[in-house]
């Protein structure tokens, strides 16, 4: 068992990577996915999906909203959480959750969540 918080029994969370770029364009493709996920955006070229990871990963958290990649324990990157609207002082935020569709319907979202929740909770 890792004692590391950003880890679990399945997957853990990392930030994004510049080499991620390629496959978050592939998850871009699946129009079905965006519309469940958040919402369908502009087209954009592989480049331009490379040069958004690369923002990314040089992006620090600000008020507690940032982004982190979802990989397996293997290394397998599966999707991504944004928090945002985050409230210390009431102890709530907002979140958005992306898991690409090969990874559906195995439980990661559920523990994945588990985590952040239990790791951002600012009452001790």
């Amino acid at each position: 068992m890792s004692h590391y918080i950003w880890e679990g029994t399945k997957v853990r969370l990392r930030p994004v990577r510049p080499s991620d770029g390629e496959r978050f364009h592939r998850n871009d493709l699946d129009t079905q996915a965006a519309r469940l996920s958040d919402q369908v955006y502009w087209p954009r070229s592989l480049e331009g999906s490379m040069q958004w990871a690369e923002m990314e990963s040089q992006l620090r958290p600000e008020r507690d909203q940032y982004r982190l990649a979802i990989e397996t324990l293997e290394g397998e990157l599966v999707g991504s959480i944004k928090s945002h609207t985050c409230h210390p002082r009431n102890g709530t935020f907002q979140y958005g959750v992306a898991i690409f569709r090969e990874h559906w319907r195995q439980g990661l979202t559920k523990e994945e969540f588990e985590s952040r929740q239990n790791n951002c909770n600012p009452m001790p």
